[in-house]
């Protein structure tokens, strides 16, 4: 009996092994930082906009982009164009 629980316990061992494994690489794939939310967080919105405004050339349906590009904006003080 005290082999099987051995066994079981090295098997139960071995599966969250795996999960954890798999969830760590699985989260790894998470974007990069856009140039536009660098600056942002600099402080230095007009070049958040400019950054923004470039990403979006290439990528004309991207929500965080265009939201960024709406904050910095905001922050400006850019109210109607946000």
């Amino acid at each position: 009996m005290s082999q099987f629980k051995i066994k079981w316990n090295r098997g139960i061992s071995y599966l969250f092994y795996l999960l954890t494994a798999f969830t760590s690489l699985s989260c790894s794939n998470t974007p990069t930082l856009n140039a536009g939310d660098a600056a942002f967080k600099k402080g230095d919105f007009t070049a958040a906009i400019a950054d923004y405004t470039e990403s979006l050339q290439t990528n004309p349906n991207e929500l965080d982009l265009i939201y960024g590009r709406g904050r910095a904006k905001q922050e400006l003080g850019q109210f109607e164009e946000a």
